[in-house]
């Protein structure tokens, strides 16, 4: 499968790979590791509550210490990374590509 990030912050991450609150057969919510049948249910926890934490050190060193346990514990192997390139003449200017790839933006480009 393909991931990529929807939002800067990494719930966007985690919520993806490290939430399984519901693991039956017709959970409303199929994440991924609902699909891959990993029942995680302290690590959901864990995740839910980090997302809702106000203090951001504390909200990143939570998120930090669940990435190194998905890394350790999860069924799934990033082997990938995807890296669009942009190239454009020297000519062309305001092409913003942003950095994920809905946030592309054409309006305002100018040729010279």
């Amino acid at each position: 499968m393909q991931w990529g990030s929807d939002y800067f912050d990494p719930n966007t991450n985690a919520e993806a790979f490290l939430i399984n609150t519901d693991n039956s057969d017709d959970a409303r919510n199929r994440t991924s590791p609902g699909r891959a049948n990993w029942s995680i249910p302290e690590i959901s926890a864990r995740n839910l509550a980090a997302r809702k934490e106000p203090d951001a050190a504390k909200r990143a060193a939570m998120y930090e210490a669940l990435q190194r346990e998905g890394q350790q514990t999860s069924p799934f192997v990033m082997l990938f990374q995807l890296i669009e390139n942009s190239v454009t003449h020297a000519a062309v200017t305001c092409l913003d590509t942003g950095p994920m790839g809905d946030r592309y933006r054409y309006a305002g480009i100018t040729k010279v």
